[in-house]
């Protein structure tokens, strides 16, 4: 009797478990919000070093006593089964950074990519004219690594690539949305 109620609760834990895994949703749709800061103090010290400018000093010094040494930079990326649409977010403080500017501590391109078709549809902004960029996108080979990481309640796994011969990129990826919405389809990658 003893090990029937052992085996018939153990088939009810059973039961009960996969009633919960048929209940996982899996996101096909939705927001992304990113959040990117640049240390604006190091980017312009580095700037600062490579000019004798006795003017970049005191620009410096002046940055430093009025400005906050990040800048917080914001965007979004809605994403379907097969589109995504990257959209920065305007900085709010954009007023208030004097006179130094650094492509790196900017972001001003909206990319709209359809994964079915492999395109995408950029709008660039240089020296304040816009462009319509279109093209296939980019194949990047990624290096899946074993580095796990819980980001937004998802265990997501690191992967590794490098880009225009040079800039070096990570990224972390979960298989728990079914959404190829990131750089060449990390989600979709296999070990």
């Amino acid at each position: 009797m003893k090990h029937k109620l052992i085996i018939l609760s153990f088939c009810f834990l059973l039961n009960v478990s996969s009633l919960f895994a048929q209940n996982v949703r899996f996101a096909t749709d939705g927001v992304i919000e990113f959040e990117k800061s640049s240390n604006m103090f190091a980017i312009m010290k580095r700037q600062m070093e490579k000019s004798s400018s006795g003017f970049m000093q005191q620009a410096y010094e002046a940055y430093k006593r009025n400005q906050s040494q990040f800048k917080v930079l914001k965007s979004t990326l809605a994403f379907s089964k097969d589109k995504t649409l990257y959209t920065p977010i305007a900085d709010e403080n954009n007023s208030r950074n004097y006179f130094f500017s650094d492509p790196s501590t900017g972001q001003s391109n909206t990319i709209y990519t359809d994964l079915a078709s492999g395109l995408f549809t950029t709008q660039k902004v240089v020296y304040e004219e816009t462009f319509l960029v279109k093209d296939t996108t980019r194949k990047i080979n990624w290096k899946i690594t074993s580095e796990l990481r819980t980001i937004a309640g998802y265990e997501c796994r690191r992967a590794n690539a490098v880009i225009l011969d040079s800039i070096y990129v990570v990224a972390f990826y979960t298989d728990k949305i079914p959404v190829s919405g990131g750089q060449n389809h990390l989600p979709a990658c296999r070990e």
